[in-house]
């Protein structure tokens, strides 16, 4: 949501510099490297988030599959759904962090 909201004010000022008089470019620059510098950290904090998550998804499901590798039966089947099931989540939710890595990246091209 917020690099959506600031793409769409990088747009905006930079339709704005294009008929701004002079004396006021300046100001109009300044705001459009203050939106992409903001674009840029929201992009680092999105980088950050995804490998935090992919680090401890990896974690869990290393736990996971040990134990149900130790299991018996009926309990390994469970573990083996859960560990599905984490799977998915963690796709999931990695999705949507690489989606909005890719939504800044694409703004500040």
């Amino acid at each position: 949501r917020d690099v959506a909201a600031l793409r769409a004010e990088l747009a905006t000022l930079t339709a704005e510099l294009g008929s701004a008089p002079d004396e006021h470019r300046d100001h109009v620059e300044e705001r459009i490297d203050s939106v992409r510098r903001k674009l840029r950290s929201s992009q680092q904090r999105a980088k950050a988030l995804l490998d935090a998550l992919t680090q401890e998804s990896e974690a869990k499901i290393a736990s996971l599959e040990a134990r149900a590798a130790r299991a018996p039966g009926e309990r390994r089947e469970r573990l083996e759904a859960r560990i599905a099931e984490m799977r998915s989540r963690f796709q999931r939710r990695g999705e949507k962090v690489c989606q909005a890595w890719r939504v800044a990246r694409t703004a500040l091209a």
